[in-house]
């Protein structure tokens, strides 16, 4: 890979994760509308991790004290102490990781072959209507209502983000 698709890459990653868009959609179509199809599967999807993984790190850094805060309410009951809304929550955000990972682990071959240019085009325009359709909801509810079956919800959402275009 050269520097240059490296660091545009980059980029495109930085100013795409954090806003409502696929940020894995965008990797594949900034690669697609540049024709950098040089690389095999494999190294794209290294590379691909690698970003998402400084992302990660970058998030972990800003919200350090968030997640320390998380971590340490999680852990209440090793202590012998009540589990507080905090500590519920820490344990929902690992339960609703557990939907994606089974998902990218059985079917992680089968998603590889949904990653074409129109799949992800087509991913792109039906959850971008999604999400607008949910922005206009009048439902606003408290940590304090946030249920395990909200979390696991949460995770499904998070296991159809593996397929680019959707997340």
């Amino acid at each position: 890979m050269e520097i240059l698709h490296a660091i545009v890459l980059g980029i495109v990653q930085g100013l795409s994760e954090f806003l409502p868009i696929s940020s894995s959609g965008h990797l594949e179509l900034t690669r697609w509308l540049f024709g950098w199809d040089d690389l095999s599967p494999e190294i794209e999807t290294s590379f691909d991790v690698a970003v998402h993984l400084g992302t990660l790190l970058g998030a972990i850094a800003y919200l350090r004290r968030d997640v320390a805060k998380y971590i340490a309410a999680g852990m209440a009951p090793l202590r012998r102490q009540p589990l507080t809304t905090d500590g519920r929550i820490a344990w929902f955000l690992v339960a609703s990781a557990v939907p994606a990972g089974i998902t990218g682990v059985l079917l992680k071959d089968q998603i590889a072959d949904l990653d074409s240019i129109v799949m992800i085009a087509v991913m792109l325009i039906v959850f971008g209507l999604l999400l607008l359709a949910a922005d206009r909801l009048p439902e606003r509810r408290s940590l304090d209502e946030f249920t395990l079956r909200d979390a696991l919800l949460m995770g499904l959402g998070q296991a159809l983000a593996l397929q680019p275009g959707v997340s």
